[in-house]
């Protein structure tokens, strides 16, 4: 049903990157795919573990399913995010990574400062600790739509693994200067992934 990648390439730049969160969650240096904190890195559909060529809803098993579907099929745990096996980070770049869930973001707004800047000629945030100076940058990576990459350099859309409970969407982090917001995005667009671990 899922292509599955066959083989994990853990990006040689990926850092577990200590932003001082009461959690104790650690954000990766750069995307899923990239090597740089400034790269755009892969595209994924939510729920997937592969990029293609097109992103649809035809493509998209995800689709139009709802979270109770998604749980009876393995896709969800019980507390609404994505299982490992369906986890692209965790696929990607080894077990100790994953998608950051809805609140592993509302953490990030609540603990850290965010200034939009340029990283490598790439536009984007700059997260910086309020309780240390270690930072991240997340690219505007824009997304995917049918086959081509729609907005990148002026818009982020980074996925979460929680699913909406209230409809057919899941959680992302959109983003573009002066403004950014947990968002409920179509599962089959193609979007990038900043994976976290403990």
């Amino acid at each position: 049903m899922f292509d599955f990648l066959k083989k994990k390439q853990i990006p040689k730049g990926l850092q577990a990157v200590d932003l001082g969160l009461p959690s104790g969650l650690k954000w990766g240096s750069c995307n899923v795919g990239a090597q740089l904190p400034y790269e755009f890195g892969t595209y994924f559909s939510w729920g997937e573990t592969a990029p293609k060529a097109e992103y649809t809803k035809e493509n998209c098993p995800c689709e139009n399913k709802t979270p109770k579907e998604l749980e009876s099929a393995g896709v969800l745990d019980v507390n609404g995010n994505l299982n490992p096996e369906f986890d692209a980070a965790f696929k990607s770049c080894g077990e100790c990574w994953r998608i950051p869930t809805l609140a592993d973001f509302k953490e990030l707004f609540e603990c850290c400062n965010w200034i939009w800047t340029e990283q490598g000629d790439v536009d984007g945030y700059k997260i910086c600790s309020k309780k240390n100076r270690n930072c991240i940058f997340l690219p505007a990576a824009g997304y995917c739509h049918d086959s081509s990459v729609d907005f990148a350099g002026n818009d982020g859309g980074y996925w979460s693994s929680t699913v909406a409970q209230d409809s057919s969407r899941a959680n992302s982090l959109d983003f573009l200067s002066g403004m950014k917001k947990m968002f409920l995005s179509n599962r089959y667009n193609g979007r990038t992934i900043r994976p976290v671990c403990r």
